[in-house]
């Protein structure tokens, strides 16, 4: 039997992946900033489900992010997490969401690599 937690994490990365793919979606289309706004809604959603996984419910992005340090000090095959989820902050929230700056050349990677980042989060709702 699936319970509340479990169907919440579920739904949660369900959420995760449709940002993902309206994110290629739209940066397939030329649209680089809401591209960048999907891949950022992704990787939160992905890290908030890991927690919902775990019991937890960060409720903001500051208390996510807390929360996937704590997890990458605590699994040591997750340790690079929180470093992806920063990179993701900074260059897909901040500077081209909020900023406007779209031209850095490692945005296209950081969306494509969303995935990656999904799956892994995926990785460590399972422990």
């Amino acid at each position: 039997m699936i319970n509340d937690t479990t169907a919440a994490a579920d739904a949660a990365f369900t959420d995760a992946w449709d940002q993902y793919n309206s994110a290629i979606e739209r940066f397939e289309a030329g649209d680089v900033r809401d591209a960048c706004g999907k891949a950022w809604n992704a990787t939160r959603g992905a890290t908030r489900a890991a927690a919902l996984a775990h019991g937890e419910d960060p409720q903001n992005t500051n208390h996510i992010s807390s929360w996937i340090r704590r997890m990458g000090r605590q699994e040591a095959e997750f340790a690079a997490l929180p470093l992806m989820y920063s990179a993701r902050a900074q260059f897909l929230h901040q500077q081209a969401c909020y900023d406007g700056h779209i031209d850095d050349p490692d945005i296209p990677d950081l969306i494509y690599e969303t995935a990656d980042y999904i799956r892994q989060a995926q990785l460590l709702a399972s422990i």
